[in-house]
């Protein structure tokens, strides 16, 4: 996801300034290419990225598809939601960035059961509370 400065819903030049990528910190911005699509996450406004200047700033189609160009807040994250190319048409531009691994934290908990014997054959008026475990 990425933010940028706030701007109304004519203007077609964005400048991108922050990016996360999986919870990452993303500081080159090269993950933009002509073709993608891009989408406001707080107005659900589409955006058709036809240029990118290889910094930060991107030249963008308001309100593509079926949605209505709206004013982007500087909060607003927008995230690249796919790419659109026409049929035929020629090869995308190559992206090429250093991937990071994505980590999580995990906590294993374990539980033991346990019964007697007499327990297991024990017929209980309540029902086999015990169901497919014996």
């Amino acid at each position: 996801m990425f933010s940028s400065a706030a701007y109304g819903a004519g203007v077609t030049s964005i400048v991108v300034t922050t990016g996360t990528n999986l919870g990452t910190a993303v500081s080159d911005l090269v993950v933009f290419k002509p073709g993608h699509v891009i989408l406001d996450q707080l107005t659900n406004e589409q955006m058709l990225v036809t240029a990118f200047d290889g910094v930060n700033t991107l030249t963008v189609v308001r309100g593509f598809g079926t949605t209505a160009a709206a004013s982007i807040a500087s909060s607003d994250p927008l995230l690249i939601i796919g790419n659109s190319f026409a049929e035929g048409s020629g090869y995308a531009t190559s992206i090429q960035y250093q991937p990071s691994a994505p980590f999580n934290y995990s906590q294993i908990f374990k539980t033991s059961f346990s019964n007697t014997r007499t327990a297991l054959k024990t017929y209980l008026r309540t029902g086999d509370q015990l169901g497919p475990l014996h």
